[in-house]
């Protein structure tokens, strides 16, 4: 169809016949494509063509996948297992540690020899100990010789007591044998009376003198006896000191404590050894080998004796996890139900500790492409769509919501500029809403809102995990890139900020790690800081300060400051704050990192209050026994949930 086109007045001039004062003007003529239709039409054309190309290429383009790596959803047992890689070690094992500090003098064993019991191994010099043994053998001769010193002093003094007292004996006598004379001499008139009371007066002396050195004589000899006692005591002192100075000699010469095989065992002569260094042990591979592993720390709560693992050398079963935990890992023990293989101390063993029972479960292969955000094939395209994983072991997931069996889903995840199969980036209905079912005084299967859920969720997680992006986003401190986020059971991911402040003012509570307290503020001033923006007089506002004081044990506090306040204490009134505006939901992050453990469960404690009150608390912890409170507990690692599950003693 050609275009219309309009008539050209130069052109209409140069076809006029009228001469007018510019006819001697040549007319110009008219353009090419005014000439020809046929060239306007396809002109026209080709600008619409244009415009048409312009509007497709701005529709949106869905992204590709070259190589996409899928994998159906299927029902299978799920296998709660726990992927490990132990090491042999006899059962029966003696660890070499020295006990006394000294120079290696002499070194009778090689690392690796087989040793029977009290085989010499090694011998140390001690030139102190040595002077200390000849000192306190010094101290105990001249105690000794103290002893016998005084016992000699006391025989001498025995033996002139004796004596003295036979002198008395015999001038009392004869004094009561001149009384005994004189008196009848007297009665006859023989002797005046005052030469008989005389005589009586001598006896009386005589008498009185014997019994005052016979008593003289017995204190004396108690106090001889007593000083020879406690000479006798600081004599076996400085002896059993003596004693133990010859066996601490004596344990220079170290033996072997159990028959075995010498491991570890690298001393030199002239080597400076010091009590509790570890110099090596002894392995007694007739006593049997069993397996020992480490396993992080947020297992330990799962860990029970008794517990079966498999391995290529057959069945195990757990028999101790030893409490310590150093480097995050907790060390295990398991050993062989039936007769151990052969295997040499120190070699590997790969094994499977199962954790729980095998269960019928959904099942996905695990791959970075498997989160709680993840791609479905639709006919040829990938939809994103929000789903609940569960646990993860041996290579598996558990789905828990949002997939049925047989669903195609994208294990690897998709690239930023892909090319192949289309991929929609969008959430599909099935996303899920925070809300949850439980079983409680409001009956069985009711839902009830996530902020009045009683439960509370713990994200145990290492550094770098997540955790802040997390904590954001609950706290409206940041926005979604996508999604919903339900809080009581709006959405509230597409607020102004106007908006976001005003429901985390009246609807969420921070507690923190390091308390965020204002130094220069009371306790009761920090707070009412949570009330200064809200609704309510400064009388009203006070008296909830003060009812929140109370109920948190801090009422005789109010007036301190924080530096006034122990670690626990500060965290108290960081909690106060927390909950003065009465929030739905409580975020704590890291509450008890900075605290010892009995300010820790203390801490611990109180949220449990809350919680049990109707507070739904987020906690955020690397404690594993802290996790292990918690009706859910989703573990974090690089941005991804590992595990979502909940406690079984809540289910």
């Amino acid at each position: 169809m050609n275009s219309p086109t309009l008539p050209d007045p130069i052109a209409g001039a140069a076809a006029d016949t009228v001469q007018r004062g510019t006819a001697m003007d040549r007319a110009l003529p008219p353009p090419r494509w005014r000439r020809t239709p046929m060239l306007a039409a396809l002109a026209t054309a080709a600008v619409f063509g244009l415009a048409l190309l312009l509007a497709w290429q701005r529709q949106p383009q869905l992204q590709t996948v070259r190589a996409a790596q899928l994998a159906p959803v299927r029902a299978g047992l799920f296998r709660d297992e726990l992927p490990l890689r132990a090491r042999a070690e006899p059962i029966r094992s003696v660890q070499l540690d020295a006990v006394e500090a000294g120079l290696v003098e002499s070194v009778q064993a090689r690392d690796g020899d087989r040793v029977e019991v009290g085989a010499p191994l090694y011998r140390l010099r001690s030139p102190e100990q040595e002077q200390l043994l000849m000192q306190r053998g010094a101290e105990v001769a001249q105690q000794m010789a103290n002893v016998s010193a005084q016992r000699s002093a006391q025989a001498t003094s025995l033996a002139q007591n004796r004596r003295e007292l036979a002198r008395l004996q015999a001038e009392q006598q004869q004094a009561e044998a001149d009384y005994g004379r004189l008196a009848p001499l007297a009665a006859a008139g023989f002797v005046s009376a005052a030469a008989l009371e005389q005589a009586r007066r001598q006896q009386a002396l005589a008498t009185q003198l014997l019994e005052q050195a016979r008593q003289d004589q017995r204190i004396e000899a108690d106090i001889h006896a007593q000083s020879l006692a406690e000479m006798a005591r600081a004599v076996d002192g400085l002896q059993h000191g003596l004693r133990l100075l010859q066996e601490a000699r004596a344990r220079l010469q170290q033996t072997a404590p159990i028959a075995g095989q010498l491991s570890g065992f690298t001393l030199q002569v002239g080597a400076s050894v010091r009590p509790g260094d570890r110099l090596g042990r002894i392995d007694d591979p007739a006593g049997g080998m069993q397996l020992a592993a480490e396993v992080d720390e947020y297992y330990l709560p799962r860990l029970r004796a008794g517990q079966l693992a498999t391995s290529a050398d057959g069945p195990l079963s757990l028999v101790q996890t030893l409490p310590q935990v150093q480097g995050g890992k907790v060390r295990v023990l398991l050993r062989w139900s039936g007769p151990p293989p052969a295997l040499q101390p120190g070699q590997a063993v790969e094994l499977r500790l199962q954790l729980s029972r095998p269960a019928p479960a959904l099942l996905l292969p695990d791959g970075p492409g498997v989160q709680t955000r993840l791609y479905v094939l639709h006919g040829r395209e990938l939809r994103r769509r929000a789903v609940r994983l569960g646990r993860r072991a041996a290579g598996q997931v558990e789905v828990l919501g949002g997939l049925a069996a047989g669903e195609q889903v994208l294990l690897s995840q998709p690239p930023p500029t892909p090319k192949g199969l289309p991929c929609h980036d969008r959430t599909e209905a099935t996303e899920q809403t925070p809300s949850r079912r439980y079983r409680g005084n409001h009956g069985p299967g009711r839902d009830r809102p996530a902020d009045r859920s009683r439960r509370i969720r713990r994200h145990h997680r290492p550094s770098g995990c997540g955790k802040s992006t997390l904590l954001g986003l609950l706290g409206l401190l940041d926005r979604p890139s996508g999604g919903r986020y339900l809080l009581q059971g709006e959405d509230v991911a597409r607020k102004s900020d106007r908006e976001l402040a005003a429901i985390r003012r009246g609807r969420i509570g921070f507690v923190f790690q390091s308390f965020n307290l204002v130094d220069e503020m009371t306790v009761q001033d920090n707070v009412k800081l949570a009330l200064r923006y809200g609704n309510g007089s400064d009388r009203q506002q006070r008296a909830r300060v003060a009812e929140v004081l109370d109920r948190l044990g801090l009422a005789h506090r109010a007036g301190h400051h924080p530096s006034q306040l122990s670690g626990g204490q500060q965290q108290r009134v960081a909690i106060a704050r927390a909950i003065a505006a009465r929030p739905a939901l409580l975020l704590a992050d890291e509450p008890t990192g900075n605290l010892d453990s009995a300010h820790g469960r203390e801490v611990m404690q109180l949220l449990r209050e809350l919680n049990d009150e109707g507070t739904t608390l987020v906690m955020v912890t690397h404690s594993a026994e802290h996790a292990a409170q918690a009706a859910r507990s989703v573990r974090l690692l690089d941005g991804r949930i590992l595990v979502d599950a909940q406690a079984e003693h809540w289910a």
